[in-house]
């Protein structure tokens, strides 16, 4: 569910609430407060979401790096084992 549509609702719900059951005008406010927590709740968890996809991004990123460095490293010790090899039995 995206952001526009829980905004529009959450404001139907609480139109429909409104408007079926008669409130004090405290209680009508206390449901508009807790609409609007809600909504900041929400935008709260979009930002946290995205900077957490941004997050993976690089960790997936440093792990490509690592596993190509990784590799690297590899085959150098494979050329050096070699070498050592070929000059032992020189």
């Amino acid at each position: 569910m995206n952001k526009e549509q829980l905004k529009k609702e959450v404001s139907g719900l609480v139109k429909e609430i409104i408007g079926k059951y008669p409130m004090e005008a405290g209680f009508q406010k206390n449901l508009n407060a807790m609409s609007e927590e809600l909504k900041e709740r929400q935008r709260v968890i979009q930002e946290l979401t995205s900077s957490l996809e941004g997050l993976l991004d690089i960790l997936r990123l440093h792990i490509k790096y690592l596993l190509f460095d990784l590799e690297a490293t590899r085959r150098e010790n494979a050329l050096l084992i070699q070498k050592l090899e070929d000059n032992e039995s020189n």
